[in-house]
């Protein structure tokens, strides 16, 4: 799923892209904190075929 998706920065009002702080926890296992971004469809077709995996789930869960 994750193949079908363009991640990049958030964008601020203006348009100007948000660099997220280079911030994580600390630990034994450490990650990122939670940051903004955009995620969108690479396509159309990954778009469509997104939303049909959505509807198939869905008819599944009722």
């Amino acid at each position: 799923m994750i193949a079908t998706m363009d991640i990049s920065k958030a964008k601020d009002n203006d348009g100007q892209e948000i660099t997220p702080p280079y911030a994580f926890t600390s630990g034994f296992v450490s990650r990122s904190y939670p940051f903004r971004c955009r995620i969108a469809p690479r396509t159309a077709k990954a778009e469509s075929l997104i939303r049909q995996m959505r509807i198939a789930t869905e008819s599944v869960e009722t």
